[in-house]
C-alpha cells in the first residue's frame, strides 16, 4: 500500500486528536456546544426581520441600481407612493355613473380622512394633489350630461368631450390613459345616440396616490400612513359596488416577507417526520445487525436535533455580527436538516460497522477511544468531502449573486460548517456516552453472521458486470443526457416580482391585473434632465426637444399628446400671456413677454397657474437663482407583448441607448421593473459561470481525498451527469432561470457530490483492502458499507422537502423540485450508474488509488 498523501495525513491526525478529546471529556462538549448554541440562538428572536425587496435580487453592478440613486436624488428621497385599481364586483364596466361616484368617494375619502400625525393626503400632496383629476373631471362630466339630457340647456355642455383617450372639459385636455385601463371604444357609427362617452367597456380605475414624504415623518409614519389607507378600504368599502385592489412597496415588502415566513412554521411537521423514520430505519438496521439496544433511538433523535442546532448557532451568529434577518434565511433550516442528517447515518452505519466488525475478529485490549477513532477516521472523510462541496458549492454563489440570495449562500455556507463541526463532536459526544453501554453489553450478543443480503448485493453487483447490461444501461443513460440537454437548451431567463409572493397574496391579482390590462396599453419611462442648463439658449432648448422626440419616434410610443413634458404647456403659457397683454395692460409688469421666458419669475409665474401649478412636482429649482436645474418628464408607451419583461428589456435597452447620446444633459432614465428587467441578461452567464466554478472545487476536493485519475474521472463524470439532469429536467417541469433557480442549480453541484463520494470512496477502500477479490464482490462490500445510509439520506430528504410544498412559494416549490431531481438522479448515478461503471471499466486503475494508512493500534486506555 502506498504512503499516505499530506491531506490523508492531516485529516486522519485531525480525526484522531478529535476523537481522543471527545472519547475522554464527552459530558463536557455537550454542555459547550449546548451553551454556545444557547448563546447565540437567543439573538433570533431578538432580530427583526429586514427585507431588501425592491433591489435584494438585483445584482449590484446592474444599471438600474445606478439609474435608481439618479431617481432617488431628483426626488430627495423615497416618495410617498400608492396605486389603487378598482374594479366592478358584478365584472362589468366601471364607465357608469355610480361606479365612478364611489371611485371619487373613496379618493375623498382617503385623502382627507386618513391621517398620521395629523395630516392627511391631501395636506402634504403639494403639486401631486390633482394627479387624479381627470377621473375626477370625466365623473363630473357623465353626471352633467346624464342630467342634461333632453334638457333645453343641452348645448351649453358642446365644450365637453368624455372621449377616451383625451377628454376635453371646457378648452382643456385631459389624459385619461394614466388612469382608465382595459378600455374597449365604440367601432366607427357603433355608438348609440344617447352614449354619453365613447368607452364602451372599461375595466380597470386606477388612482396614484403619491406624495413628497413631510419632513416630520419617519419611515415608521410612512408605513403606518400606508397601511391605514389599505385598512380603511378594507372597512369602509368592502362589499359595495367596485373591488379596490392596492400596490405599495411597503405592502409587497409585508408580502414578500410573508411569503418567506409562511414555509417556517413547517419545520415542526418536517422535523418530527424525520425523527420518526430515522428511528424507524436506525432502530430496523440495529435489528438485522443485531445490535437494537435504547441507544440507538437517542442516536437517531439527536441526527436530527444536531442540525438545527448548528442553524440556530449559525444565524444567531450572523444576527450579533450584525447581518440582516432577511426572511430568506428561514428555509435554511430546511436545506441543513436535508444536508446534516445524512452525516448523523453515517457516523451511525459507521458504529455498527466496528462493531460488528470487532465481534466477528475480537482485538487484544479493545477500549471505546479505539472504536472511535476508528469510526470518525473512517466516515470523516465522507462527511467532510460532502459538507465541503456544499459549502463550496454555495460559496460560489455568494461571490456573484444577489444580496438576498448572497445573505442566503453565506449563512447556509457557515451553517453547513458549523453541522460539520456539531456532528464531529456534540454529536460524537452522545455516540461515546451510548456507547459505553452497548460495549458492556456486547458479550451477551451472539456474533453476527451475514444474511441473505450479502447474497442479493453479490447477485446485484455480478449482474451489472455483464456487458448486456452494461449497454443496457449506456443507451438509457444517452436518452437520459439527451433529454436533459434539450431542457438546458430551452432554458428560459424570466424574472417577476410576483415569484415572490405566495399564490394566494392579495398582490397576485393586482399582478394580474397589471399585466393584462395596464402593461399592455399603458406604460411609462421617466427620463430625468440632470443638467437643465440655460433654457433661455434656444440651442440648449432644441437638443433637449431633440432628445424627447427621439423617444416618442419608437412605434410603441401612444405618441406626443400624451408625453409629459413641462415645456409644452409652459410655452403655450408664454403665448397665451402674450395675448393678454394687449387686453388687460394692468398686469403688463407682471407677464412676462418671449424676452422673459424660463426666468425665475416666469417660471413663478407659470407655476401658480390651477392647471400647471402639478408640474411642480416635475422639476428641481436652484436654490440660489430660482431656475430650472433639472427636470424629468414621462413618455407613455403601449404594446401586448410589454408585459413581458423580455420585451421590456428590449424597450429598456432602446431608452438607454437614446439617452446615452445625451451626456451633455446628463440624462439618465427611471423605469419602475428595471431592476428585476435588468437580471434577465446576466442570469444565463452567471448560472454557467458559478457552475463551472462549482464544477471546478467540487473536483478539486474530490482530487484531494481521492487522489487517483479514474476515480476523480468517474466521480467528476457523475456529477456532470446529474447536473445536466437537474438543470434539463427542472427547466421541463416549468421553472424558469431566475435568481432563486439559479441558486438551487448551483446548489445542485454540491449536494449529488454526496452520492458519487460515498460509493465510489469505499469501493477504493474495499478495493485496496482486498485487492484479489473479483470486481463484483467488491462493489458488493462497498454497497453493503453504504447503501443504506445513502438509501436513509434519499428518504429523509424527500420527506424535509415535501413539508415545504404547503407552502405554496415560488421558492418552496424550486427547493422541492431540485431537491427532488437530485435525489432521484444522485440516488440513480450512486447505486447503478457508477457500480456499473467501476465493475465494468475501473478495477485496474483502482487498485493504486491513494488512501489514508489503516490505523496504527491504540495504547490501551481505561473506558
Amino acid at each position: 500500500m502506498m504512503k499516505e498523501t499530506l491531506v490523508a495525513r492531516a485529516t486522519a491526525s485531525i480525526f484522531r486528536f478529535n476523537a481522543a478529546v471527545v472519547s475522554e471529556y464527552p459530558v463536557s462538549v455537550i454542555v459547550v456546544f449546548t451553551l454556545i448554541t444557547l448563546i447565540c440562538s437567543i439573538k433570533i428572536p431578538l432580530t427583526q426581520v429586514e427585507d431588501d425587496f425592491n433591489f435584494g435580487y438585483t445584482p449590484e453592478d446592474a444599471r438600474a441600481l445606478i439609474e435608481f440613486k439618479k431617481y432617488k436624488e431628483f426626488s430627495s428621497g423615497n416618495p410617498l407612493m400608492m396605486f389603487v385599481l378598482m374594479t366592478a364586483a358584478d365584472g362589468g364596466s366601471m364607465a357608469r355613473l355610480g361606479h365612478l361616484n364611489e371611485t371619487i368617494e373613496i379618493l375623498e375619502d382617503i385623502g382627507a380622512n386618513v391621517k398620521v400625525k395629523n395630516q392627511s393626503f391631501f395636506d402634504i400632496c403639494t403639486s401631486f394633489c390633482n394627479i387624479n383629476e381627470p377621473v375626477v373631471q370625466f365623473r363630473n362630466g357623465m353626471l352633467l350630461r346624464s342630467l342634461s339630457q333632453g334638457a333645453a340647456n343641452e348645448s351649453v355642455f358642446d365644450d365637453l368631450s368624455l372621449r377616451y383617450p383625451i377628454m376635453t372639459t371646457f378648452g382643456h385636455e385631459l389624459d385619461l390613459t394614466p388612469n382608465f385601463h382595459g378600455v374597449v371604444t365604440y367601432e366607427e357609427g357603433e355608438q348609440p345616440m344617447d352614449a354619453i362617452t365613447n368607452i364602451k367597456y372599461l375595466k380597470l380605475v386606477t388612482f396614484i396616490i403619491r406624495a413628497s414624504r413631510p419632513v416630520s415623518w419617519t419611515e415608521e409614519d410612512a408605513d403606518a400612513w400606508d397601511e391605514a389607507i389599505r385598512n380603511r378600504l378594507n372597512e369602509q368599502h368592502s362589499g359595495s359596488l367596485i373591488v379596490p385592489h392596492t400596490y405599495s412597496f411597503p405592502l409587497l415588502q409585508s408580502e414578500i416577507t410573508k411569503t418567506s415566513t409562511v414555509a417556517f412554521p413547517y419545520i415542526t411537521g418536517g422535523f418530527i417526520s424525520v425523527i420518526l423514520f430515522s428511528v424507524v430505519t436506525v432502530a430496523v438496521a440495529a435489528w438485522y445487525l443485531d445490535q437494537y439496544s435504547v441507544w440507538k433511538l437517542v442516536y437517531a433523535i439527536v441526527a436530527c436535533i444536531t442540525p438545527l442546532m448548528a442553524t440556530g448557532t449559525c444565524l444567531g451568529l450572523l444576527f450579533w455580527c450584525g447581518l440582516r434577518f432577511g426572511s430568506i434565511l428561514l428555509i435554511s433550516p430546511f436545506l441543513l436538516l436535508a444536508v446534516g442528517v445524512d452525516d448523523a447515518y453515517i457516523m451511525i452505519n459507521a458504529w455498527e460497522r466496528v462493531c460488528a466488525q470487532r465481534r466477528k475478529n475480537p482485538v487484544p485490549n479493545d477500549t471505546l477511544r479505539d472504536r472511535i477513532t476508528e469510526v470518525l477516521v473512517d466516515a470523516g472523510p465522507s462527511i467532510t468531502v460532502t459538507s465541503l462541496t456544499n459549502m463550496l458549492a454555495f460559496g460560489v454563489s455568494a461571490l456573484t449573486s444577489t444580496p438576498e440570495i448572497r445573505l442566503f449562500c453565506i449563512a447556509n455556507v457557515l451553517s453547513m460548517f458549523l453541522d460539520l463541526v456539531f456532528t464531529v463532536t456534540l454529536y460524537l459526544a452522545v455516540l461515546v456516552i451510548g456507547a459505553k453501554y452497548e460495549m458492556q453489553s456486547e458479550n451477551l450478543r451472539d456474533k453476527h453472521k451475514p444474511g441473505k443480503l450479502s447474497s442479493l448485493l453479490n447477485g446485484y453487483c455480478k449482474y451489472l458486470s455483464n456487458g448486456l447490461t452494461s449497454a443496457c444501461i449506456l443507451l438509457v443513460m444517452c436518452a437520459y443526457w439527451g433529454a436533459g440537454i434539450y431542457g438546458i437548451m430551452n432554458v428560459t431567463p424570466g424574472v417577476h416580482p410576483s415569484k415572490l409572493l405566495m399564490s394566494d397574496s392579495p398582490l397576485q391579482e393586482v399582478m394580474r391585473l397589471r399585466d393584462q390590462y395596464v402593461s399592455q396599453s399603458f406604460i411609462f419611462v421617466t427620463v430625468i434632465v440632470g443638467d437643465a442648463g440655460n433654457l433661455t439658449d434656444p440651442e440648449r432648448r432644441k437638443r433637449i426637444y431633440s432628445m424627447v422626440e427621439q423617444f416618442e419616434a419608437l412605434p410603441e410610443c401612444n405618441g406626443a399628446s400624451f408625453t409629459k413634458f413641462w415645456m409644452r404647456d409652459y410655452e403655450k403659457f408664454i403665448s397665451h400671456s402674450d395675448g393678454d397683454v394687449e387686453t388687460d395692460q394692468e398686469t403688463d409688469e407682471n407677464v412676462p413677454n418671449e424676452l422673459e421666458a424660463y426666468s425665475s419669475a416666469s417660471m413663478a409665474d407659470f407655476l401658480q397657474w390651477p392647471e400647471y401649478k402639478f408640474w411642480g412636482a416635475f422639476m428641481n429649482l436652484d436654490n440660489r437663482t430660482d431656475r430650472v436645474s433639472k427636470f424629468f418628464f414621462l413618455v407613455a408607451y403601449h404594446g401586448t407583448e410589454l408585459y413581458k419583461y423580455k420585451e421590456k428589456l428590449r424597450m429598456l435597452k432602446e431608452w438607454r441607448a437614446i439617452v446615452d447620446d445625451y451626456e451633455d444633459l446628463s440624462a439618465s432614465l427611471f423605469e419602475d421593473d428595471a431592476q428585476f428587467t435588468d437580471q434577465i441578461e446576466t442570469l444565463i452567464p452567471q448560472t454557467l459561470q458559478n457552475s463551472m466554478y462549482s464544477f471546478v472545487c467540487v473536483v478539486l476536493v474530490c482530487t484531494l481525498f481521492m487522489q487517483n485519475v479514474a476515480t476523480v474521472f468517474a466521480a467528476s463524470i457523475s456529477i456532470i451527469s446529474i447536473f445536466i439532469g437537474v438543470a434539463g429536467f427542472i427547466t421541463l417541469w416549468g421553472v424558469e432561470l431566475d435568481p432563486i433557480s439559479m441558486t438551487t442549480i448551483i446548489l445542485s453541484i454540491g449536494m449529488s457530490v454526496d452520492y458519487p463520494a460515498h460509493i465510489a470512496y469505499h469501493y477504493y477502500h474495499t478495493l485496496v483492502q482486498e485487492p484479489s477479490s473479483s470486481k463484483h464482490s467488491v462493489m458488493a462490500k462497498a454497497l453493503s458499507i453504504i447503501a443504506f445510509p445513502l438509501l436513509q439520506c434519499c428518504v429523509s430528504n424527500i420527506i424535509i422537502v415535501v413539508w415545504l410544498l404547503p407552502a405554496r412559494t415560488y421558492v418552496t416549490q424550486v427547493i422541492v423540485k431540485t431537491a427532488t431531481l437530485v435525489v432521484l438522479f444522485g440516488s440513480a448515478h450512486a447505486l447503478l450508474v457508477i457500480p456499473a461503471f467501476l465493475c465494468a471499466f475501473s478495477r485496474y486503475h483502482l487498485r493504486q488509488t491513494v488512501l489514508p494508512a489503516p490505523i496504527p493500534p491504540m495504547p490501551p486506555t481505561k473506558l
